[in-house]
C-alpha cells in the first residue's frame, strides 16, 4: 500500500547527513543547519554523534540536550556490567563503555544537558528559560512522546528554522501528523522509514524520520527516495519501501 501524499516531499532538497551511520543519523537541510542559533536536542540516549556533527558544521550554535534516561548512574551501570562480564565479553566492551562516559563528560556540561523527560508544555518552558529567541533547530527522538509536544512546537513555529523528528506508531497517529504538517509552516524536505519499527497491516512503516526546514535551498532534481545519503537504521534487515497515494 502507500503513505498519504502529505508525507511526500515536493522534490529533492539540499540535504546533509548528520550523525553516525545507520540508526542515529538524520538528513537535515543544509542552510537550516548553518543558519541556526540554537540546537534543541530531545532524546540522545548513548549517541550524540548528530550533535557533534551539527557543531562541526555550525561552530557558533548553542546546544541544549534533554534526556531522562541518561545520567551518571546510566554510565556506571554500563561500566559495572561490562566489568562483571569481562571474561565473557572480553575487555573491549569495558573499554568502550568507559570511553563513552568520558565522551559524554567531554561534550556535555551542566549548562547544556539536562536529565529530564520531555512532556506537555516543556518546549515553551525551555524556550523561555534558555531565552531562545529565533532560528531554533530541533532534533526530536522521544519514543512516542513527540505527539505530546506538537502543539507546543506549532506555538513557537516562527522561532524554528528546522526540525528532524521521529514519529512512532504513525498508523495510529496520521491525523495528528497531518494537522502538525498543516500548521507548522515549514517545508517537509525529507522522509525515511525506520526499519527497526514494524510494518503495519498494509506493509507501510510504523516509524518514520521526517525533516522540516524554513525556506529550504532550491534543488531542481526530481524527488528520489531513498536519498543517496540515507542509511538503513538496522543494517541487518531489508529496508522498507515507501510509496505515496
Amino acid at each position: 500500500m502507500s503513505l498519504p501524499l502529505f508525507l511526500k516531499p515536493k522534490k529533492n532538497f539540499n540535504l546533509i547527513r548528520l550523525g553516525k551511520d545507520n540508526d542515529g543519523g538524520y538528513l537535515a537541510e543544509i542552510e537550516s543547519v548553518k543558519n541556526s542559533k540554537y540546537l534543541l536536542s530531545l532524546g540522545i540516549y548513548d549517541d550524540w554523534s548528530f550533535e557533534k556533527n551539527f557543531l562541526e558544521i555550525n561552530k557558533n550554535v548553542k546546544i541544549f540536550c534533554y534526556d531522562a534516561s541518561v545520567s551518571a548512574s546510566f554510565f556506571f551501570k554500563k561500566i559495572v556490567k561490562n566489568l562483571v562480564f569481562v571474561l565473557y565479553y572480553g575487555i573491549k566492551k569495558l573499554i568502550k563503555s568507559i570511553q563513552l562516559f568520558l565522551s559524554f563528560k567531554n561534550f556535555f556540561s551542566d549548562k547544556n544537558f539536562c536529565n529530564h523527560y520531555i512532556y506537555y508544555n516543556d518546549i515553551t518552558k525551555i524556550v523561555n528559560e534558555k531565552k531562545l529567541t529565533d532560528k531554533i533547530f530541533l532534533k526530536i527522538d522521544i519514543e512516542g512522546s513527540e505527539y505530546r509536544i506538537l502543539k507546543d512546537l506549532v506555538e513557537i513555529r516562527e522561532k524554528i528554522c528546522g526540525i528532524c523528528i521521529e514519529f512512532h506508531d504513525i498508523d495510529l497517529h496520521l491525523d495528528k501528523i497531518e494537522k502538525f504538517i498543516r500548521e507548522i509552516n515549514l517545508e517537509l524536505v525529507h522522509i525515511h522509514p525506520n526499519n527497526f519499527g514494524r510494518k503495519d497491516l498494509n506493509n507501510n512503516p510504523t516509524v518514520i524520520e521526517v525533516t522540516f526546514a524554513k525556506k529550504p535551498g532550491q534543488n531542481h532534481d526530481i524527488l528520489t527516495l531513498p536519498n543517496v545519503l540515507d542509511h538503513k537504521n538496522n543494517p541487518e534487515v531489508k529496508d522498507i519501501k515507501i510509496d505515496f497515494c
